[in-house]
């Protein structure tokens, strides 16, 4: 019972400003005020989450967190900044973002983040992490390789080289390396190269939230190895500059393509919860899909020459609505989680959303926790992880952009590594023997299976 009190209470510390706020907004002014006010709190609760959730740990909760500081907070600031754009429904925008963060903070996962420990890294199979390390840094090459010549779908060459680039990192942060010490400097900049093979190679300066989430896979990978907090002070650190480094390439691209019209570097950034604002304007007059976009997100990955009634993506059916010219040429809009739940079911979704996304994301923190603290001495084990460590990272795409952006990239990356588990299972069966009698071992089978290009 005074676990129950104390997330309650400190629910209602984060909430009693918002409160306030709407309760002085009717003034001269008050709008204004009331949206920097609450601008500011999910910008500072979103970092605060970040920062506790999960202790050492960049957990998938941290990652929604931090993602909600930037696309709730950083975005709710700069609309203030924007003359004559705040009016009621951004402000309830920005409020209802806010405040659904803190019910699912601190309805579902405080307590479960407390939990976690920093505890010594288990040991691992040396063996099975180069197999995997040379594996990951081949995908990687392939995925780019695929990318840069325009060979097969980009969002599969992108998955091929993520995937490839994660795996790598978490077997080289996890070899072994003197008692207490960190991974030498030929190991960094192993990683910080393949994050640079990604980068020029498969990002082609769209989807700037792709490079987060590696970033922040790499980030999680690290963290095993990291005293303190230190792994997350450097993502609060590097945020504002990796921000702006992404504004001015985006706006350099754009004069590229388009001349001095060029394109709005922040757009992406703070275009979702303008959108969101909008259809809170059209209340009731906003169609609703009663979950039909939770169903479209589920087969996104069916190609649409084997589906052609295959239903469009959430992105394409509010672009269709609210800008049918972007549409037209295939671009579209990103509404936040709060968006979608609300183009479902109207203001019901939006409560709906918090015992879903606090139960799947808590789900999802619980397996990512479990493996890390799982000896790596198996392949399986090692898939394990990556997958837990990629689901983790991609969190930022299911705020941004809602299901079906999540798993059209994560659910894609995922199937990459579920084709490799079967693919080494199936390799498996055919070797005869067993571990211990005469039979080679995971990691010798792992250097044979390379050895003989399986």
């Amino acid at each position: 019972m005074r676990a129950h009190h104390h997330w309650a209470a400190v629910a209602a510390l984060w909430s009693i400003p918002l409160v306030i706020v709407w309760m002085y907004a009717g003034g001269p002014g008050g709008m204004d005020t009331a949206q920097l006010i609450v601008s500011s709190l999910a910008l500072v609760f979103g970092a605060w989450a970040f920062w506790q959730h999960g202790g050492r740990q960049i957990t998938a909760a941290g990652v929604f967190s931090m993602s909600s500081a930037i696309f709730v907070g950083y975005a709710g600031l700069y609309w203030w900044s924007q003359a004559g754009v705040v009016d009621a429904t951004m402000v309830a925008a920005t409020s209802a973002c806010y405040f659904t963060h803190v019910l699912l903070y601190c309805g579902f996962w405080r307590r479960h983040g407390l939990a976690i420990r920093q505890e010594a890294t288990p040991a691992a199979d040396p063996a099975i992490l180069r197999g995997g390390a040379v594996t990951g840094a081949a995908l990687a090459l392939i995925g780019a390789a695929a990318a840069a010549g325009g060979v097969g779908p980009p969002i599969l060459a992108g998955s091929v080289s993520f995937v490839g680039v994660t795996l790598l990192c978490v077997c080289v942060f996890n070899l072994p390396h003197a008692p207490g010490g960190t991974p030498g400097l030929r190991r960094i900049l192993l990683v910080v190269g393949a994050f640079g093979l990604y980068a020029h190679y498969v990002f082609g300066g769209f989807g700037r939230l792709v490079l987060a989430s590696l970033a922040f896979c790499i980030v999680a990978a690290a963290c095993v190895h990291v005293k303190g907090r230190g792994a997350k002070a450097l993502v609060l650190a590097a945020t504002a500059p990796a921000l702006w480094v992404l504004v001015q390439a985006r706006e350099a691209l754009g004069r590229t393509m388009y001349g001095e019209t060029g394109l709005d570097g922040l757009g992406s950034i703070t275009a979702p919860l303008h959108l969101f604002a909008r259809m809170l304007a059209e209340g009731d007059d906003l169609p609703r899909a009663y979950g039909s976009t939770f169903w479209a997100a589920l087969v996104t990955q069916v190609p649409r020459e084997l589906w052609a009634s295959k239903p469009p993506g959430l992105g394409l059916v509010l672009a269709e609505h609210f800008a049918p010219q972007l549409a037209s040429i295939g671009g579209t809009l990103a509404p936040l989680s709060a968006g979608e739940w609300f183009y479902n079911f109207g203001l019901l979704g939006v409560a709906l959303m918090i015992p879903v996304l606090g139960l799947a994301i808590r789900l999802a923190d619980t397996w990512l926790i479990r493996v890390v603290r799982r000896p790596l001495q198996t392949r399986t084990r090692l898939l394990s992880l990556t997958a837990a460590i990629i689901t983790a990272g991609g969190i930022g795409d299911l705020l941004w952009g809602g299901t079906h952006t999540y798993n059209g990239r994560t659910g894609t990356r995922l199937l990459v590594l579920l084709a490799m588990a079967l693919t080494w299972a199936r390799l498996r069966t055919r070797e005869p023997g067993t571990p211990g009698h005469g039979a080679p071992t995971d990691g010798r089978r792992w250097r044979a299976g390379l050895r003989h290009g399986r």
